[in-house]
């Protein structure tokens, strides 16, 4: 009788995080607890639409919070077996329903009214992972106007000096790469850090992103390279911040180096597409 739980509306291939990625991601503290406080105040007695479960952490936080029921979809099939296994050990088969298949298909005779739409489909500045693609179509087939968790990314940027390769410049690399806490040498800081965009998730999204940036030289030198960064707000004034595990910071080459003195500005112009990846991530200068 378990097993009807699990209903696969396909079998899918996909190129999801393996297994053993998942551990990091339940390792982050930082991120768990924020999600978990924008449940125990929003999730009582509501139903709730999680994709992306994964391990299933989200769905189960939302159901010992007090969801009515959590309805919890993962494409990818060795994921949902995890989940369902976590689902059951905590007890949880009769609140919880698992879902085997694409979000993006999923449709009005999918779905009953949802009061809460959770997604942990998260990469900076959402450039990687499907997360907005995904919301952008749920909200527009599911019925009711549902809170959504999180509730906004805060996207920042800075221009940075960096070494695009090894500590003697035998070689030479310009490309984007994560910025993590075993990164040495850190990227030098040239010019004041300022919020480039916000995310709010709506069905009239565009995914094709393009924005403006000023960025004021603090010291005289040369920028090669932006460091990006993501603030996540789950709710109210819960936020988390960067980690190695989740929305790492990104440095990201400009097209050439530019020498700045103090004080002196520069314009940029960024374009990319959400969940597209960082292949389609372009920056000029204007």
């Amino acid at each position: 009788m378990k097993r009807e739980r699990v209903i696969s509306l396909h079998d899918t291939r996909n190129d999801s995080f393996d297994p053993k990625e998942h551990i990091n991601f339940l390792k982050n503290a930082q991120r768990n607890a924020a999600f978990r406080k924008a449940f125990d105040t929003l999730a009582p007695d509501r139903l709730v639409l999680d994709v992306g479960t994964g391990s299933g952490i989200m769905a189960i936080y939302a159901a010992l919070a007090g969801a009515r029921k959590v309805i919890a979809v993962e494409k990818d099939e060795r994921m949902a077996r995890v989940a369902m296994a976590n689902i059951r050990r905590h007890r949880l088969e009769n609140r919880i329903k698992l879902i085997v298949g694409d979000a993006l298909e999923l449709t009005h005779g999918n779905l009953p009214p949802v009061d809460i739409l959770i997604g942990e489909m998260l990469s900076t500045w959402c450039v990687v992972e499907p997360q907005v693609p995904i919301f952008r179509h749920l909200l527009g087939v599911v019925d009711g106007n549902p809170i959504i968790i999180p509730k906004r990314i805060s996207n920042y940027v800075e221009g940075v000096q960096t070494q695009f390769g090894d500590s003697e410049g035998v070689v030479v690399i310009p490309t984007t790469y994560f910025e993590l806490e075993s990164t040495h040498p850190k990227a030098k800081k040239m010019t004041s850090r300022v919020i480039a965009s916000e995310i709010g998730f709506s069905n009239d999204m565009v995914l094709d992103v393009s924005i403006q940036i000023s960025l004021r030289a603090l010291h005289p030198g040369i920028v090669n390279a932006l460091r990006l960064t993501s603030i996540t707000e789950t709710c109210d004034g819960i936020t988390f911040n960067p980690r190695d595990d989740t929305m790492p910071r990104m440095i990201v080459p400009l097209p050439e180096e530019i020498r700045l003195g103090t004080g002196q500005m520069i314009s940029l112009a960024i374009q990319y597409t959400y969940g597209a990846g960082w292949e389609n991530f372009v920056v000029r200068q204007n």
